[in-house]
């Protein structure tokens, strides 16, 4: 895992680098959010979670 991408309880802002980074597709970011809302940037999640699945989801979580 990379060492600028730290998880951590709360939702962190994502600069412009950061998101070009890991993110292969222009989205809007507005303050530091990925989308304008919470549920735009949950369903995404959702979304990310069911194609990568939730087993491999938790391992990345643990690196």
């Amino acid at each position: 895992m990379c060492s600028d991408l730290k998880l951590k309880e709360k939702g962190q802002p994502v600069d412009f680098d950061l998101y070009r980074k890991f993110s292969p597709v222009p989205m809007e970011i507005i303050d530091g959010n990925i989308f304008f809302t919470d549920l735009e940037r949950e369903n995404l999640l959702k979304l990310l979670n069911y194609n990568v699945g939730i087993k491999r989801t938790f391992k990345i979580i643990e690196e």
